[in-house]
């Protein structure tokens, strides 16, 4: 999907989460001939792979992207930082802990990540 493709996937797990049935790709029981109905749709001509990977890529770009998974950490960051939640947090010493853990966590995946830089040229 990155790299403006369209997806055929499983319906279960991840895909379910990151395709869009029928808009960035298809998602179909684990079967192969429902796998073969949805690449035949792709087939259809009218340029239909070619939206659908388009809407694909855009859709990664938007909800999946580093800069966005930035902006839900921040918003959620900002709410446990808040007096709303400062005494559901703060107030007992066990959910403090986990709260300061998983800060930690999050700040050492984000340092430690890498980033794969896919040669869509090839294509």
């Amino acid at each position: 999907m990155s790299v403006g493709k369209p997806v055929v996937a499983c319906n279960s797990g991840g895909p379910v989460e990151s395709c869009r049935d029928g808009v960035t790709g298809f998602t179909c029981p684990s079967e192969p001939e429902e796998f073969a109905r949805a690449m035949n749709h792709l087939g259809d001509g009218h340029n239909k792979a070619d939206r659908m990977g388009y809407l694909a890529q855009a859709r990664i770009m938007n909800v999946f992207s580093r800069k966005s998974f930035g902006e839900e950490l921040h918003s959620h960051l900002t709410y446990l930082s808040s007096t709303a939640c400062f005494p559901a947090v703060f107030c007992y010493p066990g959910r403090f802990f986990l709260v300061c853990i998983l800060l930690c966590f999050i700040t050492w995946v984000i340092q430690r990540s890498t980033f794969i830089k896919i040669d869509s040229s090839k294509d």
